[in-house]
């Protein structure tokens, strides 16, 4: 997974790894980093999207 974060925006990945690795709410997010709640969620949805389709296709490529 390590690999594939590395990967994202640095601002993505930060807010990505706050949230999953420090276990770190939405508005505790919000509050350090002294963005919008907003941003926050829309960072981790696009982090995740971008996780999906990354696993997915390297599951693809290596049962295949």
């Amino acid at each position: 997974m390590k690999f594939f974060s590395d990967a994202l925006p640095k601002h993505c990945k930060e807010i990505f790894l706050l949230s999953r690795q420090e276990n770190l709410g939405n508005q505790e997010i919000t509050d350090r980093l002294n963005i919008s709640k907003r941003s926050v969620e829309n960072q981790i949805t696009h982090a995740l999207q971008y996780l999906r389709v990354n696993l997915k296709n390297f599951f693809i490529l290596l049962f295949c």
